[in-house]
């Protein structure tokens, strides 16, 4: 499905979220969402006082501030989701204690895997204006190959310094951003055009249809012909 997320007044995050994916959603979010195609959704909320009693627990200076910023795979929190959703069927009359047993094991892995360091993150260099820059030159390029070197020259960066740097700022290296733009033009057009898959792809960047529907079954959990004809039938 599509999504977007704020915080307060700030857009936080955009796009198309892909079967099997998870966030960290900080107290004071909101978003608004809308279904592409049949799904189920599970939101786990967790007290804020769990998390601080877990990791106050830990022996190090590791932050307790759980931070996922894009929807990310993980099989270990699909795992522990799934066993949640079937308590009933594992403990019974215990389905509650098991439950609370399982958010215990999620919190602490989120902890262990997904908090944001004590010290006070390092500023990216790639921000402002020159930010904006890159992204426009990402925006009105999507349809072609942009090379790091090339973006990198924009803002008068090393590639390698730029390729850290547009990491820090936007939480993808550049390739997997680009990529992503890709993908959200093609399911637009999936959903609003007639045109062929192999046209679509072409249109988008692809070098085929073969690497369009890789990269898209990889991102969404179906191919872009599935997908099409999903949407067609819950519409």
């Amino acid at each position: 499905m599509e999504a977007r997320i704020w915080a307060g007044n700030k857009p936080v995050w955009g796009g198309m979220i892909a079967a099997n994916r998870f966030r960290i959603s900080p107290p004071g979010e909101s978003g608004q969402w809308t279904q592409m195609s049949a799904c189920d959704i599970v939101n786990i909320f967790i007290p804020v006082d769990l998390v601080d009693h877990l990791g106050g627990l830990r022996d190090d200076a590791a932050s307790n501030q759980l931070v996922a910023n894009v929807f990310v795979q993980d099989r270990i929190v699909l795992d522990l989701v799934h066993k949640m959703l079937n308590t009933a069927a594992m403990a019974g009359q215990l389905a509650q204690e098991a439950c609370d047993g399982l958010i215990t094991v999620l919190v602490c892995y989120l902890l262990e895997h997904y908090t944001q360091p004590n010290s006070v993150p390092e500023r990216s260099g790639l921000g402002g204006s020159r930010l904006r820059s890159v992204l426009r030159h990402i925006a009105q390029s999507s349809a072609e190959s942009v090379s790091n070197a090339e973006l990198a020259a924009l803002c008068g960066m090393s590639e390698a310094h730029f390729s850290r740097e547009f990491r820090r700022a936007v939480g993808l290296p550049p390739h997997q951003y680009m990529m992503k733009l890709r993908l959200e033009r093609a399911c637009a057009a999936l959903l609003s055009e007639q045109a062929r898959v192999l046209d679509i792809a072409q249109e988008c960047g692809f070098t085929n249809a073969s690497h369009f529907s890789r990269a898209f079954s990889s991102q969404y959990g179906m191919s872009p012909t599935i997908f099409r004809q999903q949407h067609r039938t819950a519409t």
